[in-house]
């Protein structure tokens, strides 16, 4: 009772006042776009969920770079999909791999997939993508990342849309982190749940488009209409919103979002703090080149959110014990709102124990989203997989 007390007893400078009450503007409307964004995963109707046989082939592509320890399982878990009679074939694109991940694939001696090393003038996920996709046969084409397992329905799932609807070019669909056994790989899966939702709010309302390139399909010859990823190779990461964005361009032509949890295909999470940050800053030196405006006012809004909080309990700190418990206030406030949103998620998507430790997943958040804007706005050279990256 002590602290809403002191909430209803405070007085502000009207400059205070002023900032607390822009805050609670910019809340309304993200507290609107999450409520949107829930709404149109809870509006996907059973039928969309329920996946139909089709004799369409698929051709999957697997870019791979030092993956010995994660491709075979990938593999496996797609050979034992339902309807695996509909892949055409499997193409693993070895991107120079340093380890013994070609060696790995041959000793399968499977005729169904293909090893293909890159000639040493390309390198990349992009150049291995555009040579996979030139000699894939099928007329579909079906990608997944080397350390990932589809479920069961993925093939199936994927087929059915394309023959349902002639004019489907282009679909991303769930990704998921399974493993729940610590407060990192928690934070992660919830990151992912999130990033899902709004990834497939902006494609149904045409808003905005993302994708994630490890569950992602597209016909070969849209791929080869919109030229590939002809003007954005410099570029090392963003294989997927690149190519989305391409795609979204087309006139008269459909892309979709699969929320069927049993065609999402399941990723690895960072072992480290130190490799994640790695991986989003990766991630963030895409940003500024693909984001539309209304995904910027989006990470805007979320970005400002959280460096207003953090903000207000420094003040508070420092000038004002006033505004440190209405720093309280509206951190309790957006950890409700964030909550519900997540367990939602969690609930439609079958990814409950992600919300364990919640709490502590939260605050990282915040500290993350600014971080995180912060490097969007200031791109960094960040390594990965081996390679030095700027």
């Amino acid at each position: 009772m002590e602290f809403w007390e002191k909430i209803l007893s405070l007085s502000f400078h009207p400059v205070e006042l002023f900032f607390v009450l822009l805050w609670l503007v910019c809340f309304i409307a993200y507290v609107v776009i999450l409520f949107r964004a829930q709404k149109s995963v809870d509006r996907i109707s059973q039928n969309d969920l329920l996946p139909t046989h089709s004799s369409l082939k698929v051709s999957v592509l697997i870019p791979a770079r030092n993956e010995e320890k994660h491709l075979k399982a990938c593999l496996d878990a797609i050979l034992s999909q339902n309807d695996s009679h509909n892949i055409e074939e499997i193409l693993v694109l070895d991107d120079h791999s340093t380890d013994s991940t070609r060696e790995m694939v041959e000793n399968l001696n499977n005729p169904l997939i293909r090893c293909i090393s890159l000639p040493a003038s390309l390198t990349g996920k992009k150049a291995a993508i555009t040579l996979g996709v030139k000699l894939a046969k099928a007329p579909v084409i079906a990608l997944t990342d080397a350390d990932c397992i589809p479920e069961k329905n993925w093939i199936r799932s994927v087929g059915k849309q394309y023959v349902d609807q002639k004019s489907l070019i282009f679909t991303t669909g769930l990704v998921s982190i399974q493993d729940h056994q610590n407060v990192l790989s928690r934070f992660q899966s919830l990151d992912f749940m999130a990033n899902m939702a709004l990834t497939a709010w902006g494609i149904k309302n045409q808003y905005f488009y993302l994708a994630n390139g490890a569950n992602m399909s597209f016909r070969k010859t849209s791929f080869e209409d919109v030229g590939g990823y002809e003007g954005n190779e410099h570029i090392a990461s963003g294989d997927d919103v690149f190519l989305i964005k391409k795609m979204a361009e087309q006139k008269n032509k459909t892309l979709m979002f699969l929320h069927d949890p049993d065609a999402a295909v399941v990723t690895t999470p960072q072992k480290s703090w130190e490799t994640l940050w790695e991986q989003r800053k990766r991630w963030a030196t895409k940003s500024k080149t693909y984001a539309s405006g209304t995904l910027w006012s989006f990470q805007a809004l979320t970005f400002l959110l959280s460096a207003g909080i953090i903000g207000f309990m420094l003040y508070g700190l420092i000038f004002s014990a006033g505004m440190l418990y209405i720093s309280m206030l509206i951190l309790l406030i957006k950890a409700v709102v964030d909550y519900l949103f997540l367990s939602g998620l969690s609930k439609k998507w079958n990814l409950r124990p992600a919300l364990q430790y919640y709490p502590l997943s939260f605050l990282t958040y915040l500290l993350y989203i600014i971080l995180m804007g912060l490097t969007a706005l200031f791109p960094s050279a960040y390594s990965w997989k081996g390679r030095k990256q700027q």
